[in-house]
Parts: structure tokens; C-alpha cells; sequence
């Protein structure tokens, strides 16, 4: 029995080879095996191959045996079998090489394949939104497509594989059954010695060989196994995550079937509700129009009775002279309202609130509608109308608004007509329609424009000015657009100011009015064509007028001249002749003109006839070239048509260098920055006055200027912004003027300057023909709040100190006032009485008052931070008590004043008031105590006293000033020559002492005046008195 082969030892499975890997090496300690190539089969016509000497020796050719026959027999079997197993051999190894090759791709297979589901299992784990797609489903079914050919991929190489191994195990077996059966006799042969021949060395070596390489060929096996089993337990992990991809795609496409139908469900319903909508407004559209069909009927019919309805006449105390009391005419349905359920008042401007927009002027006064009983309740529409001053000057760009307050300080427009009354024809009125009582108040402002830009696109052209228009296409709106346009006109008074103020502004030509857009859209799909006029070129007008006078007087056939020359009389002609000679002499050549000097003339004037002038103008103007361009070379155009004649003025030729080149800058108002900026705007002038220009974004507020070439962008937009307060301020002046007979009742007007003359005639008409010249110009806006104000020895004496109005152009704004001097001892100097009437601006300002936060005890937490950075510890702050609430603070609303101007006033002085009062003295009592000078005898002295008495109140000792003092107070209480004369001697009895002897000191004092008489009479009345 041959030995049995001992089992081969399993090496462990080696690690999958990495793509792109080289194939497995053999181990160390085994050889590796040759590469045999294949026997090819031979043909049966040849010869097969001789055999070798041993198998000669073997055979009996020699000394040969019968048993070395048997021996070489068998050696030869079994290098026929050796040969056979190596052609096995290289067969296996090719075969192991092929398997190794498949290996690598099952590899790469393996990792695609991982690769693919984990793709799928992000995309089935994607977010709900992204999985209701039907690019989603594309997207999973592209997935699932790609991952089940793969598996069908690696499920057909595995069963190659399979085959493959098959093939290679079944040679293998029988080649290893024919090794043992061959070798197996010769080694269990105990009793024969153990010859070994070369052959069967060889042999051995070659069955170990073969042993190697049957380990190797075992080992690979394994490997291939291994992966076979690997590849199939990853194939039935996909194949079960396809299947459950292909039901969760499954049911996403149900889900997503389920969603579309209900989707396609509730469109339907919506759309049937559409319909069933669309026809309700359809029918409730139709219903409308009847009602507003059988309304209108009925308004025709009610305006048919509402003309035969009484107007209601409101008479109101009105500050204006316009209105000719008139508040308000009211027309409503008898029925419902009559005359005294309503008053009509008016309400000072400083208290009704009203909010001054720009460009918006008061030309009426603020009425207020109250019912009379706070139980009657209004149940008809009233049909008001509110006189205005509108002139006639303004409607051509302005036109009467009323504005209702709807709530405090908020003003809304009311649609308003102009209309007028038969009743009053002189008066205009503004009329509206209100259900309500309420404050309103009639305003004027620039014509507003509303115009409805279509979705289809066109050209589109202003109501209010036929020149302006828009030119859209249908992709600039998305929908129907709406806006409005007011046109601001800029007037020649205003520019006259402008270029009196900026002295650059001479350079701007012409510029067209200021136009104010309110746009629905605040984008454009496509720029829109905006076309405006501008003013031509002055330059250009008056060349071109020129230019055609001149050709008329060229193109006059001299028949006419002739029939007009004989229609004169003869003297008359003789008269002319000598001036036609004149007038002949400057056209002709002269000595001392050179013919260079002659104005160069454009070529292109011929055509100027056929085109006309203004054309030819503005298409000169749109190049940017000047009639009187010269050619490259220097040398001027000669035109044989018309050549300009040159002027003789003072023995000079006069020569013209207006340059008719222009450009134009487009200007923006700026909302955040309140000012006119320059927008880069592509400008082309279409006719000598119009122009054109694209706006790709919508544009508030803008203007253009036709300018002269010479000017920067810096001086435009200073030129603009100085035009834009000149538009939007008044120039006024302050005019005082008093009544002749009572300088003290005064009448201030602020008028503007354009219109002083006849604010002038109006109070001389009313008597105030006196007072101090007009102050200088100033400018106010409207709704500036005005403040009368005095300095010097001046006051006003009404209720209210400081008179306040409110500004506006179109109303007067006057004070009537009465003043008073503040001191009447000051200004002694002067005969009358000088003060100041000061015009101040009070400027609202609102100011937020700060709080004042209680101020901590800082020497504590200093002292508390002190001690912890020592201790290096901060101790805990006992708890602080809670604070109240604060309370929101309000804002603080002032006015402060600015000084506009100021006028000198002056009235005269009241002399009853300056003449000094009497002294109140008490009654002198002369008691004559045994005296002879008795009260009697003073009498007697004062009464025959003459005109020498003041010198003899000198002589008894009285002062001066005293005796000025006396003299005084006789003027002012008007006392006789008696009593002053008697007051005289009272006070010098007064100073005298009791002792005195006064008949002697009054007898030297009349004595030292001549006056004897009354010595005497004291001599004889001192002697009488002794006797006694």
C-alpha cells in the first residue's frame, strides 16, 4: 500500500489584493516554477522522436536483461507521465493567471459596486422637498439601473470563476492519482537493492517539484475561494439593498403618483372655484355696473334737482378782502340738511395745524364745518364751495386743491372742480363733495398729470404740456403703470435773480422746467424715452431771425420797390434819395477794410430756405457746430448766397463772436442729501427746443440745462441748488406805515417786492400814508412763522405783546398794532420818541431732554475697591433697593428766533405828560404875634408890588432856583401874577426868624427897587404899632 500523503497545512487567507496590486508571489522556501510551453501535437506523417541511450541500454540492445527491459519499460511510462503532468502544470499556471487577472478586476468590480450603493443610500436619504421631484426618481432609476448591471456583472464572473477552478482541480487530481500509482511500486520494493538510476533522480526531483507547486497551486485556491465567498456574500448584501431600493423607489413613486393626483385634484377644484369665482365677480360685476348704470341715472336725475336746490350762503368775519365774508357755499338735499344744522367759522392758521408741503400755496382761509346739535347726524353728501385768489396769471400752471384734516395735523386731498356761481361772479371757487364735518382749506399747486403707461408699450403724452411724452416698449413694465407729473416752470424773474446772485449762471442759456415724477415702479425692464422741451439756444434764434430777414429783404423784387417809390409823393421822394445814399455808402467797399475781415459765413445757409431756420438751427446746435466754423487751414467759408453786413458804429466795424455752441447737463435732485446733483444722462436734441434722453431707473425730481461750453460741473450744481431756493423762497420787504393823526396806531405789511407799489396805494387809501421808508429785501418760504418784535424806546400795547402770523404768497400778512414809548424821561435829545419794529423767523426745534441719573456714593466704591485690591478679595455689595420706574420723558418743543430785519420808527412826545408837576406843599399860616408886618400888611405889599418883584424876592435873600420853582409851579397849576407875588413874600416870611424886625428888612429891599410909596407904608404902620 503506498504511503498516504500527509495533508497540505491551510496558510492563512491573504488580504484581498488593492487595485492596480501586483499578483501574489510564491513563498520563500519553495521553488518557483518553470514556464513549460505546450507540447504541440504532431502531424501522423511524422516521425516521432527516437529515444534516448538509457532507454536504449534498457532495452536489450547490448548485454540487456529481461528484467532491465521491464525496468526501462516502466522509466519510460513514467517521463511519459512526467511529460504529461508538466504540460498539466503549465496549463494550471495559466489558469492560476488568469484567475489572479480576474481577481483584480473582481476588485475593482467590488469597489465600484460599494461605491454605487452608497450613492443610493444618500440619494434615497435626501430631503423630502428634493424627493418630490421627478428629476429625483430619474435620478434613483439611473442608480438602480447602473447597480443591477453591476451585480449581473459580478454574479457572471463568479460563475467563470467556478468554471475555471473546475477545470483546473479535475488535471490536477488525476495527474496526483498517476504520481502515486507510479512511484508507489518502486518504493514499496523491499526485497529488490535499491537502484536509483538518472532517470529516477530525476524523477524525484521532479515530483517535489511538482509538490511545490501543487502548495502553491492549493494556497491560490484558497484565495480564490476566499474572494468567490466574499464577492457572494456582497453580492446577495446588494442584491438585497437593490431590492430594497427598488421598493422604496417603488414606493416614492407611489408616494410621488399619490401626490401629482392629488395635485392634479385640488387644481381642479381650484380651478372649478376659479370658475365658479370668476363668474360671481362676473356677476356681481355685472350687478355693479347696473347699480352704478341705475346711480348714475339717478345722480343724473338728483343733479337735475340738486340745480333747482337753494344755495346755502355761510357770511363768516373773514381777514381777507377776496371773499367778501363769504366761508363757504354749501348745496345739499333740503330734505336732509338745512341752513341751521351747520355753522361755518374760520381758524387762524397758528392754530389749525396745517402742514406747508413744497410747492403748495394757501389761497383761501381754514374753515371749520360743526354741526349745531351734537345729536344731528349728516345723511346726504354736501356739495361745499370755498372762494379763492387763485389770479389769473397762475392757472396756466397751477390749479385749486382742497384738502380735508382727516386727523390732527394730517391733511388729504378731496376731489376738487373749479366752478362758479351765478350768485357771485365775481368771486372763483373751488367745490368738493364731503360726508362729513370737518376743517378745510383750498391750496394751489403745479398741475398734476396722471397718466396710465399700457403694458403693450407706445408713446404717451402729457395732458398738461403736448410736448412731453413717454415712449415705452412691452418688456419696460411687467403691468399697467400709473404716474403723475407736475411740471414746475421756471420764470424769467427767477433766472434775472439767479445771475444777479451766482455770477457763473450767466453761462447757462436756457433751462427747461422742473419736472416732478411719482412712479408706481421703481424698476425698468427697458429703458424708457423721455422727450421734453428745452428752450433754444438764444444764439441760435437770433442768427437764424437775422438770417431770415435778411434773405426776405434779399429775395423783394425791386417792382415793389418801384410801386411803393411812386405811390410817394415827389417831395417825399426827393427827401429819400439822398438817404438811400447813404445808407448805400457802408455796403460798399471801403479803404480800410481788408477783405479777411469780412464775418466768415456758413456754406450751408443756402439750404436754409428749404429747411428752415429753425431746423437748420437746432441740427447745428445737436453737432455741436457754430455758423461761423472755419476750414482746417484757417481760411474762413465763402458763401455766395448771402454774406452778413457789417455794422459802422463810431468809426469801427463791429465784429460778432457769440459762440453758438452749447451743452446740456441733467440734474437730479438728490432726496437724502437735499440737493441737485449731475447724473451721466446721454442728451440728444431732436429739434432746435426739444430734446431727448433714456432713463433706465426711475427719476423723482430732475431738470436740464442748455450751458455754454465754458462752465464746470461744480458751478452747475451750484447754479442749480441757488435756483432751487430762489423757486422755492419769496423776496420781500417790510413795510411800516402810520396814521397822520395818531403816530401811534401802525399797520406792517410784508410784502413782496414784485407787488410793494400797490400794497403802498392800499394803505394810503386807508390812511396810513406815514412812516419810515421800506426795509431792505428779504426772502421767506411759505409757512414761516413770523414774530413781530421792538427795541429801543419802543412797545407794543396790545393784548399780545409779540403778534405772530404765518407766511404766505398769496394772502396779505399784515399786523395791526399800537405802540407806546417804554420811558418817556429817555431820549431827551430828540423831539420825539425813536424805537426798532423788528420781523424774526421762529424755527420749531425738538430737543430730548436728558435725564439726570443719580449720582452713586463714589467715595464708597472707591474706598470698597480699594480695600479689595489689599485684601485681593471683593467683598459681596449688600443688595441695593429697587429703583421705581422710570417715567418716559417727552420731548421739548421751542422756538427760537432769528432777526430777518429791522425798520426805525419814530413818533412824537406827549408834552402834557413831559411838563413837571407841581410840588404839594402845605398852606403857610402867618401868625403876627405884636407885630406890625400883619398878613394884612403883606397883602397890601403883594398887591401893589409891580413887575420889579422877582428882583425884589433876589433882594430879600430868596434863591434863585427857588424863585424858578415858584415861577413853575404858577405855569403848570396856572396861578395870577397876585399869587405869585404873594406865594414870594410867604416864603421869605417863612425863613425869617420870629425876632427879626421884617418891617425893616422889607423897606431896604423895596427901598433898593424905587419903590418909596411902600416904604412909607410900613414907616407910618411900624409907628402906629409902637403907639399902641
Amino acid at each position: 500500500m503506498p504511503p498516504k500523503k500527509p495533508p497540505a497545512k491551510k496558510p492563512p487567507a491573504p488580504p484581498p489584493p488593492k487595485k492596480g496590486a501586483a499578483p501574489p508571489k510564491a513563498k520563500a522556501g519553495g521553488a518557483e516554477p518553470k514556464k513549460v510551453p505546450s507540447e504541440t501535437k504532431q502531424p501522423p506523417d511524422t516521425v516521432p522522436p527516437a529515444p534516448s541511450n538509457s532507454a536504449l541500454a534498457l532495452t536489450g540492445e547490448g548485454d540487456a536483461t529481461p528484467a532491465d527491459a521491464a525496468a526501462a519499460a516502466d522509466i519510460e511510462k513514467s517521463k511519459s507521465d512526467s511529460k504529461t503532468k508538466l504540460d498539466v502544470d503549465e496549463s494550471s499556471s495559466a489558469a492560476t493567471k488568469v484567475a489572479e487577472d480576474k481577481c483584480k478586476d473582481k476588485t475593482l468590480d467590488e469597489a465600484t459596486l460599494l461605491k454605487g450603493l452608497k450613492q443610493l443610500q444618500e440619494h434615497i436619504l435626501s430631503e423630502a422637498t428634493v424627493q418630490a421631484g421627478p428629476e429625483y426618481l430619474e435620478a434613483l432609476k439611473s442608480k438602480v439601473e447602473a447597480l443591477t448591471s453591476d451585480m449581473d456583472h459580478l454574479k457572471r464572473y463568479c460563475e467563470d470563476s467556478q468554471q475555471q477552478l473546475e477545470t483546473v482541480m479535475n488535471p490536477i487530481k488525476k495527474i496526483t492519482e498517476k504520481i502515486f500509482r507510479t512511484v508507489t511500486p518502486a518504493e514499496t520494493d523491499k526485497e529488490s537493492p535499491p537502484k536509483k538510476s538518472l532517470e529516477e533522480l530525476e524523477l524525484e526531483a521532479r515530483q517535489k517539484r511538482l509538490h511545490v507547486q501543487l502548495v502553491k497551486i492549493n494556497d491560490e485556491l484558497l484565495q480564490v475561494s476566499k474572494i468567490a465567498v466574499e464577492t457572494e456574500a456582497a453580492a446577495v448584501g446588494a442584491s438585497q439593498a437593490c431590492a430594497e431600493a427598488v421598493e422604496l423607489a417603488k414606493k416614492i413613486q407611489e408616494e410621488l403618483e399619490e401626490k401629482q393626483r392629488q395635485e392634479k385634484e385640488a387644481a381642479r377644484l381650484a380651478e372649478l372655484e376659479k370658475q365658479k369665482e370668476a363668474e360671481r365677480l362676473a356677476e356681481e360685476e355685472r350687478k355693479r355696473l347696473e347699480e352704478e348704470k341705475k346711480e348714475a341715472a339717478l345722480i343724473k336725475q338728483r343733479m337735475k334737482e340738486a340745480r333747482q336746490w337753494q344755495l346755502i350762503t355761510y357770511n363768516v368775519t373773514s381777514p381777507l378782502e377776496f371773499d367778501g365774508g363769504i366761508g363757504c357755499v354749501i348745496r345739499a338735499d333740503p330734505q336732509y340738511f338745512k341752513k341751521s344744522n351747520a355753522e361755518c367759522s374760520v381758524i387762524n392758521q397758528l392754530e389749525a395745524g396745517y402742514v406747508f408741503v413744497d410747492n403748495e400755496e394757501v389761497i383761501s382761509n381754514i374753515i371749520e364745518l360743526t354741526p349745531t346739535s351734537p345729536t344731528y347726524i349728516l345723511k346726504c353728501n354736501l356739495c361745499i364751495y370755498i372762494p379763492h385768489n387763485l389770479s389769473r396769471q397762475q392757472t396756466g400752471s397751477r390749479e385749486p386743491l382742497i384738502k380735508m384734516e382727516t386727523a390732527p395735523g394730517r391733511w388729504n386731498e378731496v376731489k376738487t372742480k373749479d366752478a362758479t356761481l351765478d350768485k357771485f361772479r365775481e368771486a372763483k371757487f373751488a367745490q368738493c363733495d364731503v360726508k362729513v364735518f370737518c376743517r378745510l382749506i383750498v391750496v394751489s399747486r403745479f398741475k398734476k398729470d396722471h397718466m396710465k403707461l399700457k403694458q403693450r408699450g407706445g408713446r404717451f403724452v402729457s395732458k398738461v404740456d403736448p410736448r412731453v411724452s413717454f415712449t415705452t416698449t412691452p418688456e419696460t413694465f411687467g403691468r399697467k403703470e400709473k404716474i403723475s407729473v407736475q411740471i414746475q416752470p421756471i420764470d424769467s424773474l427767477s433766472m434775472a435773480e439767479l445771475k444777479q446772485k451766482v455770477p457763473a449762471a450767466k453761462a447757462i442759456l436756457t433751462t427747461s422746467s422742473i419736472f416732478n415724477i411719482e412712479w408706481a415702479s421703481r424698476t425698468f425692464g427697458t429703458p424708457i424715452e423721455l422727450t421734453l422741451p428745452v428752450p433754444p439756444n438764444p444764439i441760435v434764434v437770433k442768427k437764424a431771425a437775422m438770417a431770415r430777414a435778411a434773405k426776405e429783404a434779399k429775395t423783394k423784387p425791386a417792382a415793389a420797390e418801384q410801386q411803393e417809390d411812386e405811390q410817394k409823393p415827389a417831395e417825399a421822394k426827393e427827401e429819400v434819395a439822398p438817404k438811400k445814399e447813404v445808407k448805400a455808402a457802408p455796403k460798399g467797399p471801403r479803404p480800410d477794410v481788408k477783405k479777411d475781415d469780412k464775418k466768415p459765413v456758413d456754406a450751408a445757409k443756402k439750404k436754409e430756405g428749404k429747411e428752415g431756420k429753425e431746423g437748420k438751427a437746432g441740427k447745428e446746435a445737436k453737432e455741436g457746430k457754430g455758423k461761423g466754423d472755419e476750414k482746417e487751414g484757417g481760411e474762413p467759408e465763402e458763401s455766395a448766397a448771402y454774406t452778413k453786413p457789417i455794422k459802422w458804429y463810431m468809426g469801427q466795424y463791429a465784429t460778432n463772436t457769440e459762440d453758438e455752441r452749447d451743452q446740456f447737463f441733467f440734474l437730479q435732485l438728490h432726496e437724502k442729501k437735499k440737493r441737485w446733483v449731475i447724473l451721466p444722462i446721454d442728451i440728444d436734441p431732436i429739434k432746435i427746443d426739444m430734446v431727448e434722453m433714456k432713463l433706465k431707473e426711475p427719476i423723482d425730481r430732475f431738470l436740464v440745462f442748455r450751458t455754454t461750453l465754458s462752465i464746470s460741473t461744480a458751478e452747475v450744481e451750484l447754479i442749480a441748488n441757488t435756483l432751487h431756493a430762489i423757486l422755492i423762497s419769496r423776496t420781500v420787504q417790510m413795510v411800516v406805515r402810520q396814521k397822520p393823526d395818531d403816530s401811534c396806531d401802525v399797520m406792517v405789511h410784508i410784502a413782496q417786492a414784485s407787488k410793494l407799489d400797490r400794497v403802498l396805494r392800499r394803505l394810503q387809501d386807508d390812511d396810513y400814508d406815514v412812516g419810515p421808508e421800506p426795509s431792505g429785501e428779504v426772502t421767506l418760504k411759505d409757512g414761516d412763522l413770523l414774530e413781530l418784535a421792538f427795541r429801543g424806546n419802543v412797545k407794543c400795547i396790545d393784548r399780545n405783546p409779540n403778534p405772530q402770523i404765518i407766511f404766505n404768497t398769496n394772502l396779505e400778512n399784515k399786523f395791526h398794532i399800537n405802540i407806546q414809548e417804554r420811558d418817556i424821561y429817555v431820549q431827551k435829545s430828540y423831539d420825539v420818541y425813536r424805537g426798532f419794529i423788528q420781523l424774526r423767523r421762529l424755527t420749531k426745534v425738538i430737543t430730548m431732554p436728558v435725564r439726570k441719573v443719580k449720582e452713586r456714593a463714589k467715595s464708597v466704591v472707591k474706598a470698597t475697591v480699594d480695600e479689595a485690591s489689599s485684601s485681593h478679595q471683593l467683598e459681596e455689595k449688600p443688595a441695593e433697593e429697587e429703583e421705581p420706574e422710570e417715567v418716559p420723558l417727552k420731548p421739548i418743543i421751542e422756538f427760537k428766533p432769528s432777526l430777518i430785519t429791522e425798520v426805525l420808527i419814530t413818533f412824537p412826545k406827549n408834552l402834557d405828560l413831559l411838563a413837571p408837576k407841581p410840588l404839594r406843599k402845605a398852606p403857610i399860616t402867618y401868625i403876627s404875634l405884636n407885630d406890625p408886618v400883619t398878613v394884612q400888611v403883606l397883602t397890601k405889599i403883594a398887591t401893589d408890588l409891580g413887575a420889579e418883584w422877582p428882583a425884589t424876592a433876589t433882594s430879600l435873600g430868596i434863591k434863585p432856583v427857588s424863585l424858578m420853582h415858584l415861577q413853575r409851579d404858577a405855569a403848570l397849576v396856572k396861578k395870577t401874577e397876585f399869587e405869585q407875588k404873594y406865594d414870594m413874600i410867604m416864603l421869605w416870611v417863612k425863613a425869617l426868624e420870629k425876632s427879626e424886625n421884617k418891617a425893616a428888612i422889607l423897606a431896604s429891599a423895596l427901598a433898593a427897587h424905587g419903590r418909596e410909596d411902600l416904604v412909607k407904608f410900613l414907616e407910618e404902620i411900624t409907628r402906629k404899632s409902637f403907639r399902641k
